[in-house]
């Protein structure tokens, strides 16, 4: 006989997210998009300082002269020479991209957090409620 699981309930899942990201650094591309997702779900947002946002990262736009947002494909292709997606979207290809970017300039990015400066555009106003 096949025995039924269980799903955990919403506060073990969202008390399991919050331990996830609780003291961490998240690394991403568009993490304003991620976080209001957990927000919207579970509850939770994250410190801006615990951020390391590629579409808002200034030195990366400002060598490509631009003020929109540039897409991860596109920041992988041209800073590391890599295509990525062109099958399908892989999460976890697009991971691995953006801590492979994210490390190409990380010591930028600290630095500069270091001095007491922040490296990144804000992300657009409507998201501001889901940083801490």
């Amino acid at each position: 006989m096949i025995s039924p699981h269980i799903a955990p309930s919403f506060q073990d899942v969202q008390l399991r997210a919050a331990n996830l990201i609780k003291n961490k650094v998240i690394v991403g591309h568009s993490l304003w998009n991620f976080l209001s997702y957990h927000a919207k779900v579970l509850g939770l947002s994250h410190p801006t300082l615990d951020t390391r946002d590629l579409a808002l990262f200034r030195p990366l736009r400002k060598r490509l002269k631009s003020k929109l947002l540039v897409g991860l494909p596109t920041l992988v292709h041209i800073y590391m020479g890599r295509n990525i997606g062109m099958e399908y979207e892989d999460s976890l290809e697009l991971s691995r991209a953006s801590m492979d970017l994210f490390r190409s300039c990380e010591e930028i990015f600290e630095q500069t957090i270091l001095e007491g400066a922040w490296p990144c555009n804000l992300p657009p106003s409507s998201f501001a409620e889901y940083f801490s």
